[in-house]
């Protein structure tokens, strides 16, 4: 930390740590090494900061016990991400390709709207797709699309918890949609209270 401290007069260092419930329990990082984080980060001679993701609070994984060091949390602050507003969603699907020079107005928009929603994850890949199609004048293919976007989208099924799941397939019945397994099908793990 030496280099941080020195160059601290003239830069200010940001340290992005993703999926940090992850990093938060391995057994390798003990009390000392978050205490020193805290310290750190806490210190205006380093001029550091963090930015974490975790889809646990960083005040929860402390009460838990994964992170003992006391009151690691309180030097953050806490902002909850989700889908973008509706005009922050039409800005990023129509911007870039402005950008590009390409005029937002011939290609389907209500087309990339219905397949990435709301989703700046899924925004930037079909928006890609739809470049690329635009680029090479083939036209936009919606079979090779699904089966780009369709390890995504398993990889965000699984990794949601039970409830998150039946909140999914709950909401997809309530728009009309046929969701693939029904709530009461999902059995993979522990029954939800009642």
């Amino acid at each position: 930390m030496g280099f941080v401290k020195t160059q601290s007069q003239h830069h200010k260092f940001v340290v992005f740590i993703d999926e940090f419930d992850e990093f938060a329990g391995n057994t390798e990082f003990n009390d000392g090494f978050f205490s020193g984080l805290r310290a750190l980060g806490n210190g205006a001679a380093y001029n550091l900061a963090y930015v974490t993701s975790s889809r646990t609070a960083l005040e929860e994984l402390c009460h838990r016990k994964q992170i003992e060091t006391s009151q690691f949390w309180n030097i953050f602050t806490q902002v909850t991400l989700g889908l973008l507003a509706p005009d922050a969603a039409k800005a990023m699907r129509t911007e870039p390709f402005q950008n590009a020079g390409i005029a937002p107005h011939t290609l389907p928009m209500d087309v990339i709207q219905r397949l990435a929603g709301d989703h700046p994850f899924f925004i930037q890949l079909v928006c890609a797709h739809f470049y690329d199609a635009h680029q090479s004048g083939m036209g936009y293919d919606e079979v090779r699309l699904r089966n780009e976007v369709r390890g995504h989208l398993h990889h965000v099924w699984e990794d949601r918890s039970l409830e998150e799941q039946v909140a999914i397939c709950v909401f997809m019945a309530l728009e009309g949609k046929n969701p693939r397994y029904k709530w009461w099908q999902i059995h993979k793990r522990k029954p939800l209270p009642k």
